[in-house]
């Protein structure tokens, strides 16, 4: 099972008055972190918002998936939660 590592969430992009998107990385399966609230630990100090892109990349399957960041929620430490995955990308 996944966990969150905050150094794998990075920034990729950013506009100037649009949605950023995300990479995140590990070696889970997407099932570890699509849909599940409150995965991103440390989205609120991050600047992470509801809207968000965020391509994942699960380095074992070599796959790459594209979920949106659904909520990010105030529970003493800002937590984000991601969408339904699509799968993007499989690069084996």
């Amino acid at each position: 099972m996944a966990s969150y590592q905050t150094q794998n969430f990075n920034l990729q992009t950013q506009s100037i008055a649009g949605r950023k998107q995300w990479t995140y990385e590990d070696t889970g399966p997407v099932g570890d972190v699509a849909e599940v609230s409150g995965f991103i630990g440390d989205a609120k100090q991050k600047g992470v918002e509801a809207g968000d892109l965020v391509f994942y990349t699960d380095t074992s399957r070599l796959e790459v998936y594209t979920m949106m960041v659904t909520g990010v929620q105030d529970t003493g430490a800002s937590t984000g939660s991601l969408g339904l995955q699509l799968l993007v990308g499989d690069t084996s």
